[in-house]
């Protein structure tokens, strides 16, 4: 860490802001560690806030900044060209690897959580929490900002880089919503800046009020913090490729770090280290707000894995062109949108719910793969929209996460029935075959159509709370709604492939089965990524004639034994599925149930509150409203100030009173 202009390797220091006090304290710490320490100090200059809205300081008015109150910054040397290159393994899910097969085929077959589950002890999901944070007033990025923008001619928004301090209040809100979790951990990515004065190393921005000596470890029920930066974690990767040459890889980090684009910062969070990181995470915003304490499910459970909010009011079509504009988040989505429609099919997509947003960090890996050129395309934009020509759009991390999750799951129920249970091990669907596929659907011997309707049976609140019941874990529904934040499943991968609005009212027998003899990839093949209404009519009238609350009419026949010692097969199917069909798993049905639960689900939905301050009294009343909801789970509110100096002093000052009010109590770790 780097303290009042001292790089010291081995021990966190805090830096003290009064003139007179900080005199005293560089004389007490030379003096210790003078005495205690070996190595020579290291003198780096450092640089105090700057929140004018005026043109930026130069290097030399930043470093004489430093001198003056002393900025903690964090002083790393950049990953080498070899570092910088993306792992391709699969990665597992560790949860699922602990629950046996006796017990997953059985869950997955019924949805129920009882017989030889019943003896299994499951605890609940692991979960840390990830914020993105950036103190645009910083003086060094204000600088590194002011001279990209320049090269660039790119001008974002002045409202990405204010600063208010939310995180403070964010991470207070996060110990109020979940000190009751035990093993959690919170992770906080921030820029980083070139060391002026050593080119070698980078130093990375930490938020001021945190006492880095103490925030490390957990201490009571407040979750350990670790600071990550930027350019720690960005991978270099391309699809159908892992050796590269160094000069390429150094070219792209040239250009594209630093960087000052959200949208690819997102893009890395699958490069956070999976042996520091849980495999089951939270990414937020440093504007968004835990107000009430929530149970690990509301989140995350080994049960029903993510849940994931959606707005199904609010549709994503793909756009081929990316022709909306950058400066939001719509141009990254269409493009984004566009990707999931060239690998699953073509459909519209729900919006996903700003607001704290729960994901797999395998899967959220493993997709990454999937799209290695979009990912990598997607850091090329410094700032927000700076690249709108395809290929090189800004893939959106979240969205396509979120989807990827949904599709899969799909993919491996159609996976499940079409290859393993009808093709099996001679993989063809012969004209008797089919004419079973068609009854077990509720289609009758001579008749080529079938009216689709929606299942009955499906997953509810009830149920729900029998299962967590059932496994010792708290349901995410709450029976005091004002004292513990409730969630409610509306859906879960259980029910199959969520009805989509645009589903056709018929099947056509010859249209989504056909009549002649073929092999049972191709079949699949076509369901999963170009006759997708089939598909999806399907997988809706499976579900509705099996009359059951699990996934059984999905699965091919059980065989013994579930495991053969010695055999390893794939975690998953190909990220990219090929044209011709692979080996049938040596026992179809346990690697389908744990294809199938590798991307369990549930649609979920609590209290939530959204809204940007534009004015002082549209604020206030806002603010008001958010009081009187005594059940309310989740609060974003977005800087949209006017660009008046005046105005914005005002509502900076409304907003940080307005905080400090909601979310009084202190963590140990602040210092003022």
């Amino acid at each position: 860490m780097t303290l009042l202009g001292l790089s010291l390797p081995d021990q966190t220091l805090r830096s003290v802001r009064r003139p007179l006090v900080y005199s005293l304290t560089v004389v007490s710490v030379l003096l210790t560690l003078y005495l205690i320490r070996e190595e020579p100090l290291q003198w780096v200059q450092l640089s105090a806030p700057h929140t004018t809205s005026g043109p930026s300081t130069s290097l030399e008015e930043s470093l004489a900044m430093v001198e003056h109150q002393g900025i903690l910054y964090d002083p790393f040397r950049p990953k080498t060209s070899s570092q910088l290159v993306k792992d391709f393994r699969i990665r597992p899910i560790r949860a699922h690897s602990l629950i046996s097969d006796e017990c997953l085929d059985h869950w997955v077959s019924t949805s129920v959580w009882d017989g030889p589950c019943a003896v299994l002890a499951v605890d609940e999901a692991a979960i840390d929490i990830i914020w993105t944070w950036t103190n645009g007033s910083d003086p060094f990025h204000e600088h590194t900002r002011s001279r990209y923008i320049g090269e660039t001619g790119h001008h974002p928004k002045n409202a990405r880089f204010r600063e208010h301090d939310e995180l403070r209040f964010s991470l207070r809100s996060a110990m109020l919503a979940t000190s009751a979790w035990k093993n959690s951990a919170w992770h906080v990515i921030t820029p980083d800046v070139e060391d002026p004065q050593d080119g070698s190393k980078r130093l990375g921005l930490l938020p001021q009020w945190v006492n880095t000596n103490t925030s490390a470890q957990r201490v009571g029920d407040r979750a350990p913090i670790t600071f990550h930066h930027d350019s720690q974690l960005f991978r270099y990767a391309r699809t159908g490729r892992q050796e590269y040459d160094p000069e390429e890889v150094e070219e792209w980090r040239a250009k594209v770090l630093p960087t000052f684009n959200s949208h690819a910062i997102e893009a890395q969070f699958s490069n956070l280290d999976p042996k520091v990181v849980s495999e089951n995470i939270i990414t937020t915003n440093d504007d968004q707000y835990l107000l009430i304490p929530m149970p690990p499910s509301a989140f995350h459970s080994p049960l029903y894995g993510p849940v994931l909010r959606l707005d199904r009011g609010i549709k994503v079509g793909g756009d081929d062109k990316a022709t909306a504009d950058g400066g939001g988040e719509w141009l990254s989505l269409g493009w984004t949108a566009h990707q999931l429609n060239q690998r699953f099919g073509t459909r519209q997509r729900s919006y996903v719910v700003h607001d704290a947003r729960s994901f797999s960090l395998p899967l959220m890996h493993e997709v990454s793969l999937a799209f290695a050129d979009q990912f990598t395309y997607t850091a090329l934009s410094r700032f927000r929209g700076m690249h709108n020509t395809p290929p090189e759009v800004e893939i959106n991390t979240i969205f396509i996460s979120t989807h990827w999750i949904i599709e899969r799951h799909r993919e491996a129920l159609l996976w499940s029935w079409v290859v393993a249970k009808w093709g099996g091990r001679d993989g063809t669907l012969t004209a008797e075959k089919k004419k079973q596929m068609w009854l077990e659907m509720g289609g009758v011997v001579g008749e080529d159509v079938l009216s689709v309707t929606t299942p009955t049976m499906k997953t509810t609140r009830e149920r729900v709370t029998s299962n967590f019941e059932n496994a010792n874990l708290q349901s995410p529904a709450s029976p005091s709604r004002s004292e513990v934040g409730d969630t409610e499943y509306s859906w879960t991968s259980h029910d199959g492939h969520q009805v989509p609005y645009s589903l056709q009212r018929t099947i056509s027998r010859e249209l989504c089965l056909g009549s002649a003899s073929e092999r049972a990839w191709d079949r699949f093949l076509d369901l999963a990524q170009r006759n997708i209404g089939c598909g999806d009519a399907i997988l809706t009238m499976l579900k509705t004639t099996s009359q059951s609350l699990g996934l059984e009419v999905f699965l091919p026949p059980a065989s013994t034994p579930m495991r053969y010692p010695g055999v390893e097969e794939p975690l998953t199917l190909p990220l990219v599925l090929p044209n011709e069909p692979l080996a049938l798993p040596v026992n179809p049905r346990a690697w389908a149930v744990r294809l199938i639960h590798r991307y369990s689900y549930a649609l979920g939905s609590s209290p939530t509150k959204f809204f940007g301050i534009t004015t002082l009294r549209g604020a206030k009343s806002q603010m008001k409203g958010v009081d009187a909801q005594t059940d309310l789970a989740f609060l974003c509110i977005n800087d949209d100030m006017p660009e008046r100096d005046e105005d914005q002093r005002d509502m900076d000052q409304l907003y940080r009173s307005y905080l400090r009010t909601k979310l009084p109590v202190a963590l140990d770790c602040e210092t003022d």
